[in-house]
């Protein structure tokens, strides 16, 4: 990445300028070396490096795994934009509004703080913590169960297998971290959970927004409820669509007859401290521009458009 910092002022005086064409810094015998001289050197360097790195990689090359660095996230987008300090639990793979509830409940709650934002994938989130998704599996996650109406327990099956464990888990582990065809695998993996899904719904891919369970939509928001409750300030749900929920939207699906949507819209008007922000709400002119082609996640402009509409929110409230 480039030196975004301008080092051509005291103490440093990095003159470095890659219109020279400049690749040694030369050292006279007898003469002390200078800061300065030392600078220029690892600039020269670096200029190097990434002179290499960027034919190597030709920008907008896909790049498994996909991602952005920390200052293109939109918690730091939201940090500087708001100028609120954003402590970030979001954790990626497997998870759903069950360990989202229990994370708050038992960990992220204990820090001080007086805005909660819940990022929600529907994609995913719906039918991760759903056993009936998962039986034979021996995932270590918890999952719910309901009661009865408007009521859920949580449990972990007997035979969970946790990670460190697990010698498929292992296996994986070895692959991710000395192979770079890892990142082979992820794509492969996204691009055949449309295949499924497209088999499955006979549709092209599957959406979150459209195609969930009713019974997964209503446990979902049960566990929305109780983390708003427990909070107790203020709350903000964040939807999540993926470019196949924009495309069903484009076609005429109808937001209003979604029971999830429908839900939390009411919560909205109901608990003057609850939020709902659906990103499907503000399309973009160029709407592929936000996600990464190898895994559907968001690029550095789509961190960006969330970051910017979410802000608005928190400083409007």
């Amino acid at each position: 990445m480039s030196q975004k910092t301008n080092l051509n002022i005291s103490p440093y005086y990095d003159d470095f300028n890659d219109d020279n064409n400049f690749y040694r810094v030369l050292f006279r015998p007898g003469r002390p070396v200078q800061a300065r001289e030392l600078t220029t050197l690892q600039s020269v360097l670096q200029n190097q490096i990434e002179s290499f790195g960027s034919h190597v990689f030709k920008e907008g090359s896909m790049v498994l795994p996909g991602g952005v660095n920390y200052d293109n996230t939109s918690q730091k987008y939201i940090e500087n934009l708001t100028g609120f300090n954003v402590l970030n639990f979001g954790v990626s793979k497997n998870f759903g509004i069950v360990q989202y509830y229990e994370i708050y409940k038992n960990f992220a709650k204990n820090y001080e703080h007086n805005k909660l934002i819940i990022f929600f994938l529907p994609s995913n989130d719906f039918g991760e913590n759903d056993y009936n998704n998962w039986r034979g599996s021996k995932r270590y996650r918890p999952y719910y169960k309901k009661i009865e109406n408007n009521n859920y327990e949580t449990f972990i099956p007997n035979d969970a297998v946790k990670n460190y464990k697990s010698r498929t888990k292992k296996i994986k582990k070895i692959f991710k971290d000395y192979f770079w065809t890892s990142g082979l695998f992820i794509n492969l993996n996204y691009n055949y959970k449309i295949y499924r899904a497209k088999k499955k719904y006979g549709k092209d891919t599957f959406s979150g927004y459209f195609d969930s369970n009713l019974d997964q939509q209503k446990a979902a928001i049960y566990f929305i409820k109780k983390i708003a409750d427990e909070a107790n300030i203020e709350t903000y749900l964040v939807s999540i669509p993926r470019l196949q929920d924009f495309e069903r939207l484009k076609k005429g699906e109808n937001l209003q007859e979604v029971f999830w949507i429908k839900s939390l819209k009411n919560l909205t008007r109901k608990n003057k401290k609850f939020t709902f922000i659906d990103l499907i709400q503000f399309p973009t002119s160029n709407l592929e521009s936000l996600y990464l082609k190898c895994d559907g996640h968001w690029t550095i402009a789509g961190n960006k458009w969330a970051a910017e509409i979410i802000s608005q929110n928190l400083i409007k409230n």
